[in-house]
C-alpha cells in the first residue's frame, strides 16, 4: 500500500521499518527512514490546518452531511501525527 502525503510515498516496507523494532538495521537505512518519516511530518502537518478552517462552523464549506466524513479524516490525520511525534 502506498501513502502518499506531501509528494512523499511511504510503501510497506517503510511501515514495517517503522513498527518493527529490531536491534540491527544499517546507520543508512535508519537515517533515510527518519528523512522519510520527517517528510511525512511536514507534509501532514499544513493539512491539519487546512481541515480545522473546512470543518468551522461559522464558514461552512461543506454540506452537514459532509462534516461527519471530513471529521473523521481530521481525527486519522491527528492521530497518524501523533505517532509521527511521538518516534
Amino acid at each position: 500500500m502506498l501513502v502518499r502525503a506531501g509528494g512523499v510515498v511511504a510503501s510497506a516496507e517503510t511501515e514495517c521499518a517503522v513498527f518493527t523494532r529490531s536491534g540491527g538495521g544499517s546507520g543508512r537505512g535508519r537515517l533515510r527512514l527518519t528523512r522519510t518519516l520527517a517528510s511525512l511530518r511536514r507534509g501532514l502537518h499544513p493539512l491539519r490546518a487546512i481541515f480545522q478552517v473546512l470543518l468551522r462552523r461559522d464558514h461552512p464549506f461543506f454540506p452537514g452531511s459532509s462534516e461527519v466524513h471530513l471529521r473523521e479524516v481530521y481525527d486519522h490525520l491527528l492521530r497518524i501525527l501523533d505517532v509521527l511525534d511521538a518516534e
